[in-house]
């Protein structure tokens, strides 16, 4: 399906120009919506642009953000420089929160924090700094479940706050499939912050 829309050339003249859609989604509130096209814009003069950007705002009442709808021209078939308009993508992308348990949310506050920061540097694609971050987020997990256990000293409390992630899962965790898959999980997150990798068949 087609449309036929006016659009600014880069010296603000009105061009008619071919899209394929229309945006249909918030990339802000995460919904389907039919939002509010504001203006478009192309980054020439006409329809030879390589680009075109229309602007939108988000009709939910729980939003009412404004956004972009980016859009790549591609020569139609049997032109020589005229382009038609086919979506790409809306920014600026702003990731779903993960969906994290309340039990969790009770037990642990920091690990939250940095189960979502490293989720969405991932959903950013930044795939080279979210490792560390879930690492991070496991050993604070971790801790705080070991710490929620009221029978430990404040001796003892302060050593677990000290200990590495491996001696605090080997000393404190004692259901077997926790602990084997604890441990999995801290071998994996080291790789993510080192200059050495150890499990090379492993990934993100």
């Amino acid at each position: 399906m087609s449309h036929h829309i006016r659009t600014q050339g880069r010296l603000n003249q009105t061009v008619e120009v071919n899209i394929d859609k229309y945006a249909d989604y918030c990339p802000i509130c995460h919904v389907t919506v039919s939002p509010y096209q504001i203006g478009a814009f192309l980054n020439g003069n006409d329809d030879t642009s390589e680009s075109l950007q229309i602007v939108y705002r988000c009709p939910n009442n729980d939003c009412g953000k404004v956004f972009l709808a980016m859009y790549r021209g591609v020569v139609q078939s049997g032109a020589i420089t005229r382009r038609w308009y086919f979506f790409q993508n809306v920014e600026p992308g702003c990731p779903k929160y993960p969906n994290i348990p309340e039990a969790i949310k009770n037990l642990s506050e920091p690990f939250v924090i940095l189960f979502q920061q490293a989720f969405f540097a991932e959903e950013y694609g930044l795939k080279e700094i979210c490792g560390s971050g879930y690492r991070k987020a496991l050993e604070f997990l971790v801790k705080d479940f070991v710490l929620c256990d009221k029978k430990h000293s404040a001796s003892e409390r302060k050593k677990i706050i000290s200990m590495t992630l491996s001696q605090c899962i080997n000393n404190y965790i004692e259901d077997s499939v926790t602990k084997e898959m604890a441990k999995r999980a801290a071998w994996l997150g080291n790789d993510e912050t080192h200059y050495y990798r150890k499990w090379q068949d492993k990934d993100l």
